[in-house]
């Protein structure tokens, strides 16, 4: 329907923004679920995956370069003034790979959009962190005498069933506290 240059590059730039929100997204949650305020939010996420993508398509390599800096050395200099007990550099990270792929989208949309879902995925929730919450997670052979089946209670809502599957590892519920 809409096959001009300028269809295409409008549909290659609101790719790059739908990456930074995306990962802004995510990176927002994380930071409020933490109870901390990032240097980063949705909308600097989306605007700076939408700067990646006009430094590629109007000004080429150099261009790009010069955003990187200027992208890498926000994060940076974020990362020296923060004065936040979590010494890690995630979102400092992220924001750099916001950029890059906004700068991939004018190229290949589709591989940037993989590797966008791929990053966001990587960073949600790492194994093995402990992230407060208002719920206790048991092991299911602690519930209802290890029956197969085992109630889900999120906390405001109605109960999911979780049916246990035949393997080694043991099924966790989450229960409201």
């Amino acid at each position: 329907m809409f096959d001009s240059p300028l269809a295409d590059g409008a549909r290659a730039l609101a790719v790059a923004l739908g990456i930074g929100l995306l990962l802004g997204a995510e990176r927002e949650r994380r930071m409020s679920r933490e109870g901390r305020r990032g240097f980063a939010g949705l909308r600097t996420f989306a605007l700076v995956a939408l700067l990646g993508g006009i430094a590629a398509r109007t000004g080429g390599t150099p261009i790009v370069a010069v955003g990187l800096a200027i992208i890498g050395a926000a994060s940076i200099g974020a990362y020296v003034t923060s004065d936040r007990e979590d010494a890690g550099i995630t979102s400092e990270v992220a924001l750099v790979v916001a950029f890059l792929l906004g700068v991939l989208s004018q190229e290949d949309a589709r591989l940037a959009s993989a590797v966008a879902v791929t990053v966001t995925c990587s960073v949600c929730e790492a194994p093995g962190t402990n992230v407060p919450s208002a719920h206790e997670t048991v092991p299911a052979d602690s519930v209802h005498g290890g029956s197969a089946e085992t109630k889900l209670v999120p906390p405001g809502s109605g109960s999911l069933t979780a049916t246990a599957a035949a393997s080694d590892t043991p099924l966790f519920v989450t229960t409201s506290v």
